[in-house]
């Protein structure tokens, strides 16, 4: 939570609930620091992907959320904290929190709570590039 503070206070701006950083201070050029139970999620087509540092410390990693809404709603459901959407297109992070995280997330897979929200920055990114382009 220190770093993420340290980070905010930092290199960021924020819009609402959602904080935009820097994605360059969270990554590590070899995959040394990513646990190996992270390196498991990575299927063979996504193997090159360079997931930034921190979520080898995540307590679950979504690489295809678009393919998994159920899994993620059922992971998150009960639970308050943070969560992070990590564009694997540009590699810009957007960090949110909620109380009711399940409810939280799910809005953002609702495309009708998409364009009522367009002045959100994640909102316009998950427009942009796709649910597909986030981890």
């Amino acid at each position: 939570m220190n770093m993420l503070l340290s980070i905010l206070n930092n290199n960021s701006f924020s819009m609402g609930n959602t904080f935009y950083t820097n994605p360059r201070m969270f990554y590590s050029s070899d995959k040394s620091t990513i646990s190996s139970s992270t390196l498991d999620l990575l299927d063979a087509t996504s193997s090159s992907v360079n997931l930034p540092s921190f979520a080898a410390t995540a307590p679950k990693v979504f690489l295809h959320p678009d393919l998994e809404q159920k899994e993620i709603s059922s992971f998150l459901k009960g639970k308050t904290g943070i969560y992070c959407f990590w564009n694997k297109s540009n590699g810009k992070l957007y960090v949110g929190s909620g109380v009711e995280l399940s409810r939280r997330v799910n809005l953002y897979f609702q495309n009708s709570w998409l364009n009522r929200h367009s002045n959100m920055i994640i909102v316009n990114a998950i427009l942009k590039y796709g649910m597909g382009n986030f981890a």
